[in-house]
């Protein structure tokens, strides 16, 4: 904005004053209202069809799963859904659970083994309640620091004359990558104890995608820079379990305590809803009182704020009926499969403060077009009207494109966008010149200099 005002308009203003001549043209009319057109009686049709596929049909769906971020056409994910169908055991639903030291880098470490027992007893009072049906927690696979101890004591030896070990392992006929692995060995045991000197107790292999089997490298995880230690386990949720939002994985949240978190993709709706929630409260409220208190400022009229806000309302109606509608279609026919994604989730609701800002933008870009031209639609249309239009097309290009993208959410958010930005483009150069007009207050019965007639009607 600050480069179009600063920079583009002087010098462009500088190349027409040459090429132009000053005109004088004769006073202009007074506006003259005028019903011609099909126009209005389009709008109450829409108006009222509109009306009716919200009423009949409801909001379009809201999505509230972690489905928004899966990928729309994906032969391997659909794969794995077909095999986990047919296999049931695999497909029980699974919740995993984080096991870790403690809450976070700036607390104090917990003793996971007290993390242990405590998920123990609860996993067995829910699963007597009937909210889970198991619970598993790899608690073999944590290192104890009582027992490192003690094996340290008891390698100790070995590890001190490690090089005449493995000169007799050599010696005996034993090939080169037996010696190599048992050298390795004995690196990790004599690092052990060089990390139990500094009272870093216990202790992992330095190198767990070398030195771990792969079974262990699903079920725990090591950060030699923060000394960090991650377990994996996972809970069943009962089928009989239904919890009050309908989410599965709120049967597990007693589970949580210190150092033991419940994940996985169901929990991005717990964790992501409250926030957007908070967001709509504190800052798109907010917005919208200081978009209004903008239309003043530059309106001072209350008949032009009106109109600005009935061709808001207008948008938001024609989209979301367009979206039950599109929504509804596509879920009846299978046929239609290849119509857009419509629904509300939590990446395209991103779209409502872009369409307002735009929808306001062409309102304000007409309407004082309309003032400037006392009210003549066809130098509206020729002079403002063509270039919202075009920005408005090209706008909508621009974010149409995200509909062929392969992340469900993020097609999701250009349609959404594509088919705002086209609804409030077309209300803004139709619509609102004509309503302006009617909101005209003066009126003459004779112009003297006749208005162009209507390029639209």
């Amino acid at each position: 904005a600050v480069v179009m005002a600063c920079v583009y308009i002087p010098i462009i203003s500088r190349l027409l004053n040459k090429k132009s001549t000053p005109i004088i043209e004769p006073p202009a009319p007074a506006p003259t209202i005028r019903s011609r057109g099909r126009a209005p009686w389009i709008i109450v049709i829409l108006v009222i069809a509109s009306s009716i596929v919200i009423t009949l049909l409801g909001p379009p769906p809201l999505n509230e799963s972690y489905w928004a971020l899966r990928p729309r056409h994906s032969p391997a994910l659909e794969t794995v859904e077909e095999i986990l169908d047919r296999i049931p055991h695999w497909n029980a639903a699974q919740i995993p659970l984080l096991i870790t030291r403690g809450d976070a880098e700036n607390q104090p470490a917990t003793d996971p083994w007290r993390s242990f027992q405590t998920l123990e007893e609860t996993g067995r009072s829910l699963i007597d309640s009937g909210n889970i049906s198991s619970l598993f927690v790899p608690q073999s696979l944590w290192p104890e620091r009582q027992r490192q101890v003690q094996n340290l004591a008891l390698l100790a030896p070995l590890i001190s004359n490690r090089a005449q070990f493995l000169a007799g392992i050599d010696a005996a006929g034993f090939g080169e990558q037996a010696g190599m692995f048992l050298s390795r060995v004995l690196a990790v045991w004599y690092q052990a104890t060089t990390t139990a000197s500094t009272g870093r107790m216990p202790c992992l292999p330095d190198d767990l995608a070398a030195d771990w089997p792969v079974i262990l490298k699903r079920f725990i995880a090591h950060d030699t820079t923060s000394e960090h230690t991650v377990l994996l386990g996972h809970v069943v949720p009962a089928e009989t379990f239904h919890a009050a939002d309908g989410t599965p994985h709120m049967a597990c949240r007693p589970l949580e305590a210190s150092g033991v978190y419940v994940t996985g993709w169901d929990c991005l709706q717990d964790a992501t809803w409250p926030l957007m929630e908070h967001d709509f409260r504190w800052v798109f409220l907010p917005m919208s009182g200081v978009l209004l208190a903008m239309l003043a400022l530059v309106y001072r009229n209350l008949r032009h704020i009106a109109a600005t806000l009935a061709i808001m309302t207008l948008s938001w109606t024609f989209l979301i009926a367009l979206m039950t509608l599109l929504a509804r279609l596509r879920d009846l026919c299978p046929t239609l499969t290849w119509l857009p994604i419509c629904e509300w989730n939590f990446m395209n609701l991103a779209a409502i403060p872009l369409l307002m800002g735009i929808g306001l933008d062409y309102s304000i870009h007409t309407t004082l077009s309309m003032n400037r031209h006392h009210h003549d639609l066809g130098r509206v249309w020729h002079c403002t009207g063509k270039a919202v239009i075009l920005c408005g097309l090209s706008t909508a290009a621009g974010f149409g494109s995200l509909a062929f993208a392969s992340n469900r959410g993020l097609s999701s958010l250009g349609v959404v966008c594509c088919l705002g930005i086209l609804i409030i483009t077309a209300l803004s150069v139709i619509v609102l010149p004509r309503f302006l007009l009617l909101c005209a207050s003066t009126q003459v019965n004779h112009p003297a200099r006749r208005p162009r007639t209507d390029p639209l009607e």
